[in-house]
């Protein structure tokens, strides 16, 4: 058998419904990859294997720049040293991809001896001091280090802005367009004299449809202007009172306000939105002020946290819905006249044994 398998690795291979891929060979088209080496094996039972891949390096990409990014800005932030290499390469794809964005790598004074090796790449590197208190799930050190990239795209007049982080990547070379085009198609619906001047967009990946404020903090567009109101550097002690959460297990009515969640529920608050912690709420918050964009729609790759397998959170054919938000899920709660997301399946939390766990199925 081994032999047999052996010898077919020349080629796509077909056995029992399992497949042998060596990845450089041209299949039915072109090559996905030119140079890509590599076998993988999957023995698929009772399911369907596909596969992505993704070039490494930037010299295996030949993309050119699809539009005129002069006025976006992009932010990376975070640790350099777990990433470097990764960063490295992700910054010289930038520059081939997205030529003439403006590009700022904001990270920790204690990274500046990487310095030499990541100035020449980008068009400003920030090395911020840390925060005495990073706050649950580091969230202070997030906020500072956003914040202060922002700060500078704004001083420097750079109108639109992507947040992203050092272990994450996109590959498709119009992505900031697309979600510039989505800007300008869906602009805000404003009510009650909210503080909203854009809408935020939100990548699909750690996305939440039923968690209150659940939408991730990994892959963000926007104005300038309305991501400094959502990422403005408010140490999180302090933030989560003006939220009048007073407990330590920083629950609001079963809903755990940390990370994420403590980040949009800021902001909302900041934008003047009363804030009623609720799954009807949500929804208009998602209709109204922010919008979901796929993250395949900007061929999005997140180096952490089971990689290899990209529907993890956002698909699941056992459950009775996703627990992930897609762009088409936003836009059926965009065009709807009536309430979408079932208030019974809202994700929700509880203290048990002094230990704060879900308690919701998802």
């Amino acid at each position: 058998m081994l032999k047999s398998i052996l010898l077919k690795l020349t080629g796509l291979y077909k056995y029992n419904n399992n497949l042998i891929i060596r990845f450089n060979q041209k299949l039915s088209t072109a090559p996905i990859i030119k140079d890509a080496k590599g076998i993988m094996f999957g023995f698929a039972r009772n399911f369907f294997f596909s596969v992505t891949i993704r070039p490494k390096y930037s010299n295996q990409i030949n993309y050119l720049s699809q539009c005129n990014n002069s006025k976006f800005g992009i932010i990376l932030q975070g640790t350099i040293h777990d990433q470097k290499k990764f960063l490295i390469e992700t910054l010289k794809i930038y520059k081939k991809i997205f030529k003439n964005s403006y590009i700022v790598v904001s990270t920790w004074k204690d990274e500046i001896k990487y310095k030499k090796d990541i100035v020449p790449l980008c068009d400003h590197i920030i090395f911020n001091e840390k925060p005495k208190q990073s706050g649950v799930a580091n969230v202070n050190l997030q906020l500072k280090s956003t914040y202060s990239a922002l700060i500078h795209l704004k001083k420097k007049k750079i109108r639109y802005s992507l947040k992203s982080r050092t272990d994450c990547r996109i590959y498709n070379p119009d992505s900031l367009n697309f979600l510039y085009n989505l800007i300008k198609l869906f602009p805000v619906n404003i009510k009650n004299n909210l503080n909203v001047k854009s809408r935020i967009l939100f990548c699909s990946s750690f996305s939440c449809k039923y968690k209150i404020y659940g939408v991730t903090d990994i892959l963000l567009f926007s104005t300038t202007d309305e991501l400094l109101k959502y990422f403005y550097y408010d140490c999180f002690f302090k933030g989560i009172k003006k939220l009048e959460i007073k407990n330590k297990d920083y629950l609001k009515k079963n809903t755990y306000v940390v990370a994420e969640t403590y980040l949009c529920a800021s902001y909302l608050r900041r934008v003047k939105v009363k804030l009623s912690w609720t799954m009807s709420q949500w929804e208009e918050m998602l209709k109204n002020v922010f919008c979901i964009f796929d993250a395949h729609s900007v061929d999005f790759l997140w180096n952490k946290y089971e990689r290899n397998f990209e529907q993890r959170r956002n698909i699941n054919y056992s459950f009775y819905d996703n627990r992930g938000i897609s762009f088409s899920d936003w836009l059926a709660i965009y065009k709807s006249k009536r309430k979408r997301l079932n208030p019974k399946l809202q994700e929700k939390w509880k203290i048990k044994n002094g230990k704060v766990i879900k308690s919701s199925y998802f």
